[in-house]
């Protein structure tokens, strides 16, 4: 399979979520699932039950965490983004792919999504810490985090590879992220 046809192939997915598996439900449901201010109680809840359970550690914990999510921003928007150069759909010049757009556009780069990259870098992080204790919650995390990916395929601003990408970045950042806060603890013994 060919770089060309690969990107064919995405474009094609991307006119099937953003303009043909549509409904006014999911455009209202999913313009707010992407925002990340919709998410702001989520994440004091986050901090209240690692604060409330991991006592000492708390606070490694989610520097960890936060690190976690600057690493995956910085990553995707810094590096991955100005290296790719791909344009968002909204700024393809294609008489054909036309997206149906929810949100403004958006100036910068689609590749990597960096909504993607941070929610599935805090989502993974987090599955690793409660995999062995909560695999329901695991499951929510995931799911949180694909539906935001979803949603920005969904609103026109990014193509499924993006998603894929930022979600691989993510994923691969949570991990190093992961291990190094293991590492840390025992260094410290706490």
């Amino acid at each position: 399979m060919t770089l060309l046809s690969i990107i064919d192939i995405d474009k094609s997915i991307f006119t099937l979520i953003n303009r043909e598996l549509t409904n006014s439900f999911l455009d209202s449901l999913l313009f707010y699932w992407r925002n990340q201010y919709t998410w702001i109680p989520v994440y004091i809840f986050i901090i209240s039950y690692v604060g409330y359970n991991l006592k000492r550690k708390a606070y490694w914990f989610l520097f960890f965490l936060v690190l976690n999510f600057g690493m995956t921003d910085f990553v995707s928007s810094k590096i991955v983004k100005p290296l790719i150069e791909r344009p968002r759909p909204c700024h393809v010049e294609n008489e054909t792919l036309q997206p149906r757009l929810l949100i403004t556009c958006g100036s910068g780069y689609s590749f990597t999504s960096s909504h993607a990259a941070n929610h599935f870098g805090i989502a993974f992080f987090l599955i690793f810490a409660l995999r062995k204790r909560n695999k329901v919650v695991s499951i929510l995390l995931f799911l949180w985090a694909f539906l935001v990916g979803y949603a920005q395929i969904y609103v026109g601003v990014h193509f499924p590879l993006d998603i894929i990408g930022g979600a691989l970045l993510g994923v691969g950042i949570a991990l190093i992220s992961w291990e190094m806060y293991n590492w840390s603890m025992k260094k410290m013994a706490l």
